[in-house]
């Protein structure tokens, strides 16, 4: 069934039928109580094209637009657009087969016809759904009609308005589903307290706009806790403006700038969807997002990382100075005589890495370094990611796993004076000034502003390209308890509902081991070896939370 349009599987082969058919009708079970499932022909490059419809007691059927759904993932839509970019004779024949839907069943109230849209143009009949849909704020701001009350109208036994029956739409309107989930792992959910949610410009929530702006329909503040017992989505951001391309820039600077902490979202997902050549060129289908790894990528690129955990760094010093009772007003670090750097240990995007750096007596960055954490035994931890070296004498070195070798400049001085050598990579880097919560960075003459929100020991660093979360390490950490090797961890709160494998069986890397069920979908558990399953903690019908082992797999070599 695919209410929801969630409870989907494609199958392209025979023999993943039964698994397919069996794992849909759970899903749809589960959440609606019914476990019925329908087998269509699966349609290559179609777009998912809709139609808003109205309907009165006195027998109008009214549309009032159609909307372009086709970006997805897991068959859910994540970008929606009105009122579209289709030919007009497609459109007007969407209008048509969408008003003859709702008159042959005498449709009142509002509903959603839902078509799919082959390249030549054939219009094939999803399905109607009989209410608003989460996509209807884009017709509202072109058509300017509130569906809610217009809604509310019509079940009371009022006409259809005249605005209603004719209704004309003006400008380009882009919505985006704002998530709590990871498109890095498979758009797994994502939980945890939101520490900070503010997006900036937003003209009007759950209303009209009056002029080219941007609205936010959310259902989270500041503190909001997101658990696993509802639907991943914390908000829409949707974007107004007279054409298309300025409706999606809007957005993307919008979803850019937005302070996202605490919780895992699809925002870098959604910037560079609407930034890519493809959607501005309109060359997009229900796969788009399988075409296009390249959307998955992280804003800020690796080797801009290390300026964020310097920021994150001289953040944490500028706090703990803050809050000093005695001398708080020297410079952090300083000595009389030059001595040993400063060093913040931080977990990154790339591991743990150490951030080493000398004020001098003026408060001026004099040297600064990132490299990956130092082991305790004293060899380099066993971690890929960009290494920066600097010196007194300004020049620093850049190198890392897949980020090639160059070059960057870090020595600054109270005057503002740096120095680069040649290759390329991070250029000097002045401190201009270190807050608790704000430090500016000078490089090569271009200031940079890192906003930074300290909770606990996370850090998290909104700066020029994106945001980075960093959690500060504790300079002497408490020791913990060690996981057996193999352990297989539960990624976030749910069910184990189904167990496959029985301790002591012979699995090969990719196998499905138990499927755990949270946010109303189910994420299988994978082999990530050839081994055997030696310990299966968790019984089907289980409660996990975050990390709990689920089971623990012996590769292969260690079995004999």
């Amino acid at each position: 069934r695919r209410l929801g349009e969630v409870y989907k599987r494609q199958v392209r082969e025979a023999a993943g039928l039964a698994e397919a058919v069996a794992s849909a009708r759970r899903e749809a079970a589960a959440a609606f109580g019914d476990g019925t499932v329908f087998i269509e022909r699966y349609v290559e490059h179609g777009r998912h094209v809709e139609v808003q419809i109205f309907g009165d007691i006195f027998g109008t059927v009214a549309a009032l637009g159609a909307r372009e759904c086709s970006i997805q993932r897991r068959h859910q839509k994540i970008v929606e657009e009105a009122p579209g970019v289709v030919p007009s004779e497609v459109r007007e024949r969407l209008h048509e087969a969408a008003v003859a839907a709702g008159r042959a069943v005498d449709y009142v109230g509002a509903g959603t016809v839902e078509f799919l849209l082959t390249p030549d143009g054939a219009i094939h009949f999803l399905e109607m759904n009989t209410r608003l849909q989460v996509e209807h704020p884009v017709t509202e701001l072109c058509t300017g009609l509130d569906l809610v009350r217009l809604q509310l109208l019509v079940a009371d036994g009022e006409p259809l308005p005249e605005a209603a029956v004719f209704a004309r739409t003006s400008g380009y309107a882009v919505e985006v589903r704002l998530c709590a989930e990871d498109p890095a792992e498979g758009f797994r959910p994502a939980t945890g307290v939101l520490h900070r949610f503010a997006v900036p410009g937003v003209s009007a929530e759950f209303g009209g706009l009056d002029r080219a702006g941007l609205r936010l329909d959310s259902g989270v503040v500041d503190g909001s806790a997101v658990g696993v017992h509802y639907d991943s989505m914390l908000a829409k951001l949707i974007a107004w403006a007279p054409t298309r391309g300025e409706a999606a820039r809007s957005l993307a600077g919008a979803l850019a700038r937005a302070e996202l902490h605490g919780v895992t979202t699809n925002r870098d997902l959604l910037v560079r969807v609407l930034r890519s050549p493809e959607f501005a060129a309109v060359e997009i289908d229900t796969g788009f997002l399988d075409r296009h790894p390249e959307v998955f990528v992280p804003l800020v690129p690796s080797d801009r990382v290390p300026l964020y955990t310097l920021a994150a760094a001289l953040a944490c010093a500028a706090a703990r100075r803050a809050d000093a009772p005695v001398l708080a007003g020297l410079p952090s670090g300083w000595r009389n005589v030059p001595a040993y750097p400063q060093v913040t240990r931080l977990l990154g995007p790339a591991g743990e890495v150490e951030v080493r750096y000398r004020l001098d007596r003026a408060g001026a960055l004099a040297e600064w370094a990132v490299r990956p954490a130092t082991a305790p035994n004293g060899d380099g931890a066993a971690h890929d990611g960009p290494r920066i070296d600097s010196s007194d004498s300004g020049g620093a070195t850049l190198a890392g796993s897949g980020t090639g070798a160059g070059s960057a400049g870090s020595a600054g001085s109270a005057t503002g004076a740096g120095s680069t050598t040649d290759g390329g990579g991070i250029a000097a880097v002045v401190l201009v000034s270190a807050a608790p919560d704000r430090v500016v960075l000078d490089e090569a003459g271009v200031r940079g502003a890192y906003r930074v929100h300290r909770v606990g020991s996370a850090v998290h660093v909104d700066g020029p390209e994106g945001s980075v979360t960093l959690t500060e390490l504790p300079r002497f950490p408490e020791p913990t308890a060690e996981l057996p090797a193999g352990s297989l961890l539960a990624p976030l709160p749910g069910t184990v509902t189904r167990v496959h494998v029985e301790a002591g069986r012979r699995v090969t890397a990719g196998d499905l081991l138990l499927t755990l069920e949270a946010m109303k979908l189910e994420h299988p558990v994978l082999a990530p070896v050839d081994g055997t399953v030696v310990e299966l903690p968790v019984p089907a019908g289980g409660q996990v939370e975050t990390g709990a082992v689920l089971a623990v797999v012996n590769p292969l070599e260690d079995t004999r």
